[in-house]
Order: C-alpha cells, then structure tokens, then sequence
C-alpha cells in the first residue's frame, strides 16, 4: 500500500483496518455543539498527526486514519472524505474547503482485478499555507505547493507549485500569487 505496489484491499487485515477506523470516524461525525469538548480527542485517535489548533469539522471520513498527518493550525472543513491508502500530508494553517475530495488509492482499469479488490496509492502533500476551496478533488500522486490557492470544484491532476492560483478540470495554474494579493486590510501595519 505505502510503496506503491498493487495490493488486495479485500484482504481480511485491510478489511479490519477500514472497519475499525469507519467506528471512529461515524463517532466523529455525529459530535454535536453538545459534544466539542471530545472532538479533539477523537480526531486525535483517527489520524496519525494532529497539529496543534487544528481543526477536522465533522462529518469527516477516511479509509485508515493512520496515514494522515494534519499540520498545526489546519483546518479541514466539513464532509471532508480522504483516501488515506497512502500517506496524506497537509501541512500547517492550511484550508481544506467543504466536501473536498483527497483521494490516494488508485484502481485497475481491468474490472476481474477491479472486483478481486486489487488497487495501490500514491501520496498526496498539501503545503503549507495552502486553500482548497469547496468540493476539490485530488487524485493520487498529486502534490499542491506551499500558499497555493485551488478554486472551488476544481480537479487536481498533476503538482501545482508554490504561490499560485489554479483552477478547472482538470486544474491548471492561471497565476502567480503576487504582493498585491497578500495585502490584509484588517492586519496593522
């Protein structure tokens, strides 16, 4: 799984695995305002790294939870649904939009293999500093530059480097992040 080989994700041990983190993740999903104190326990006990301040807003998924690490001050937005068969890397004060999509494992095109359930992963980085606006998809192998802004539904397909904004499907870079983009009205100077 973690080297990139094809393996069997039916097999009993996989199987397992999944069973046992979808008990952690459905408990994730059903926190309410009446429960937010056990949120950072549970998150905690889904992924591998949980930064300090950051924040998973439920409902949450993903396949293992042991291979995904979660920078501080992060914040992954609701129904956020992440393949973890292979490591899933974001780093610190990053933004993860609502219904994104990060998604590791890849599939055979041969349907036998398909239904024996032969697949293998690559890994995902997200940098630093970086937003994902809602429902974007990133498919496996695929890494998003530190301070990189990804437009809302767009389709992440190849690596997209460093201080730009990308948008489509498939994603593609239609610029770089300037100074002028870095000014905060609010900040004081």
């Amino acid at each position: 799984m973690m080297a990139g080989q094809w393996y069997n994700a039916m097999d009993y041990s996989m199987l397992k695995m999944r069973q046992e983190n979808n008990k952690k993740t459905e408990a994730y999903s059903r926190i309410t305002i009446n429960t937010l104190s056990y949120k950072d326990r549970i998150a905690k006990a889904i992924v591998k790294e949980f930064g300090e301040n950051a924040n998973i807003i439920p409902p949450f998924t993903c396949d293992y939870g042991c291979n995904v690490k979660v920078g501080n001050n992060t914040v992954i937005n609701h129904s956020g649904v992440f393949l973890d068969t292979n490591e899933i890397n974001i780093g610190k004060h990053a933004l993860i939009g609502p219904k994104s999509g990060l998604y590791g494992a890849i599939h055979p095109f041969d349907v036998e293999a398909r239904n024996e359930g032969i697949e293998k992963a690559k890994t995902i980085n997200i940098g630093d500093g970086a937003w994902l606006g809602g429902k974007v998809t990133v498919v496996p192998g695929v890494s998003i530059g530190k301070h990189s802004v990804i437009g809302a539904g767009s389709v992440v397909t190849k690596d997209i480097p460093d201080d730009v904004v990308a948008v489509g499907n498939p994603c593609r870079v239609i610029r770089k992040i300037t100074e002028d983009d870095k000014i905060n009205p609010i900040r004081k100077k």
